[in-house]
């Protein structure tokens, strides 16, 4: 398990590089999901799914989020990354 995360308050920029190529097409699939108004629990499962990617039901024990408060993301199981490509979209 691994993710990603911005302490401090000013923006930060990521670049990642997934191999075997394509991964990154499950976020821009998130992200038209969100965009359209249509993501869901389901839609996420099918993506998952396709995309043989999987996000953990719990927060390991002492893992930095434990310690910050629930954002929008938490409310709609979408991730932090969901989140910022979210932020960045060009109707946000």
């Amino acid at each position: 398990m691994h993710d990603f995360r911005n302490p401090g308050t000013d923006p930060a920029r990521w670049l990642g590089i997934a191999s075997p190529a394509g991964l990154d097409r499950y976020f821009e699939e998130i992200l038209a999901l969100v965009a359209a108004g249509t993501f869901s629990e389901e839609e996420l499962r099918r993506l998952r799914l396709r995309y043989d990617t999987e996000e953990p039901d719990d927060v390991p024990p002492g893992h930095w989020s434990e310690q910050r408060q629930p954002n929008i993301g938490e409310a709609t199981g979408v991730s932090d990354t969901v989140n910022d490509l979210v932020a960045r979209s060009p109707d946000s």
